[in-house]
């Protein structure tokens, strides 16, 4: 899917948010069913879908924004680098949560919630 801006508009959006700066690869969470929400209303074409879509593009644009917020003033735990770095070593195989974090010594549920909250992998 591609989503274009129109100029005015971008311009808007950059005085809030350097989010247009650098490219970003985002997969997963909410981006996702954002993206699927966006399709949907998109293939419907129901009224008002035109409004629809647009505040779902600004609330993904926002949710973007604020993950690239918490990633330049919250620095990673050092054992979350490193079940970054085991994730991407081992890419090929299958990993399960309970594998990362017994590598790292960290608990399960403690460290899925800091992989949402940094949005890291």
């Amino acid at each position: 899917m591609i989503i274009e801006l129109l100029p005015q508009r971008l311009d808007d959006i950059r005085k809030i948010t350097n989010l247009f700066d650098a490219s970003a690869y985002i997969q997963g969470g909410m981006m996702s069913t954002t993206t699927r929400r966006i399709y949907q209303e998109f293939r419907q074409q129901a009224n008002g879908f035109e409004l629809i879509i647009e505040g779902l593009i600004l609330e993904m644009l926002g949710q973007t924004s604020r993950q690239n917020n918490l990633k330049d003033f919250s620095p990673l735990p050092r054992w979350l680098k490193q079940a970054q770095e085991l994730i991407h070593q081992h890419f090929a195989e299958k990993l399960s949560l309970y594998s990362i974090a017994d590598a790292i010594e960290i608990h399960p549920s403690h460290l899925a919630r800091k992989i949402r909250t940094f949005g890291i992998c």
